[in-house]
């Protein structure tokens, strides 16, 4: 039986929407340490190599290298230059108002970490999401396997020897991590962590193939993942690719892999589970999940959320972390879902869309 391309696609928007969750729920106040640790482990990373899972899929490196960085400096570059203008324009107007605990030196940070792709809150992950695809499609279409594998195991092996540079308790820390040209080698670090995540993503997809029906063996493996990811996770400690904190990078890449590619075999199978409507959400989340990203904190989504949970949950102290943690992901929900909505229809083109998006069921093809 001939697959359709959207089938392939559907369980990666899971993946992707899953992710965005676990970006979320890493924000919030209420998540436990040990939560945190093994979220940060993969939760990042899972974009990465999903997008170099879907480089595979649609053989982007026998397309036109020039067309290519076109197509991605709309849809990555300038979501980041659009956002990081509305994030400065927004801070700007609490410092002129005398609003929040913002300084004008934040402000300066703010602008140098935008120019040189450093980037404010959570765009950082865009310019690294683009250098990261066009270093590596420019590589593959130009050279064969081996060196485009040897490019990721060299940038592994750098950034693994030099990342503790920016370990606080480093003599030259403040000297490398706070002028213009440490901004701009953080996000070359990340870029080439990025690449390394690219290529696991695109080779792994070399080597999957489609399934029709549920796998048992799929489930299996990726619980074995799941678990194996948060056992290397826990003995690693809490990373934080935003800051390149990485502790032991061995364990960083595997629990890294382990998680998503756990999560990515489960999603493939959840899908023929019957109940499909109980999917939509996080296949909603998953194609929307630029949009999520970008506002969920800078546009004080987040802070509102817990803020409003913790009016209501004062009122009932018994049940008060319980309340809370459903209060926040509702109110998350709504008001993410109100912004997806409105970006969507009125300013799809600050995400780098040509027109509104066309309201469609999501569904889960089989």
């Amino acid at each position: 039986m001939k697959l359709h391309k959207k089938e392939r696609l559907d369980y990666l928007d899971m993946v992707k929407g899953l992710g965005i969750i676990l970006v979320v729920i890493g924000h919030s106040t209420y998540a436990g340490e040990n939560l945190l640790t093994w979220i940060a482990s993969f939760h990042m990373p899972l974009f990465f190599i999903i997008s170099g899972m879907l480089l595979q899929f649609n053989r982007e490196e026998e397309n036109d290298i020039g067309k290519t960085v076109k197509k991605k400096l709309r849809t990555i570059l300038l979501p980041y230059f659009s956002f990081s203008v509305i994030y400065l324009i927004m801070d700007g107007m609490m410092l002129f108002l005398h609003l929040g605990s913002k300084v004008w030196v934040d402000f300066v940070y703010e602008f140098l970490g935008t120019i040189t792709l450093y980037g404010i809150s959570t765009l950082w992950f865009l310019p690294a999401l683009f250098l990261g695809e066009i270093s590596f499609l420019y590589i593959r279409k130009k050279r064969n396997h081996f060196l485009t594998i040897g490019v990721g195991i060299a940038l592994a092996l750098v950034v693994g020897l030099t990342h503790p540079l920016f370990d606080s308790t480093y003599p030259l820390f403040n000297a490398i991590y706070y002028l213009l040209p440490g901004y701009f080698l953080i996000f070359l670090y990340r870029s080439a962590v990025a690449y390394v995540f690219i290529m696991m993503g695109y080779y792994t997809q070399l080597f999957i193939k489609e399934n029709i029906g549920i796998q048992i063996r799929e489930i299996f493996l990726g619980v074995a993942l799941l678990v194996a990811g948060m056992a290397f996770a826990f003995a690693n400690g809490r990373v934080d690719l935003h800051s390149v904190i990485f502790h032991n990078n061995i364990y960083f890449y595997i629990s890294a892999f382990a998680g998503t590619m756990g999560t990515v075999f489960l999603c493939r199978n959840i899908r023929y589970c019957g109940k499909q409507r109980l999917l939509k959400p996080v296949l909603a989340a998953g194609r929307n999940s630029l949009i999520i990203m970008v506002t969920h904190l800078e546009f004080r989504v987040m802070i509102t959320a817990i803020r409003g949970a913790g009016l209501v949950s004062t009122r009932m102290p018994g049940l008060m972390p319980y309340i809370q943690w459903i209060l926040v992901a509702v109110l998350v929900i709504l008001m993410e879902w109100v912004i997806v909505v409105v970006m969507n229809r009125y300013f799809y083109f600050l995400i780098g869309k040509r027109k509104p998006l066309n309201r469609k069921k999501f569904t889960v093809v089989k």
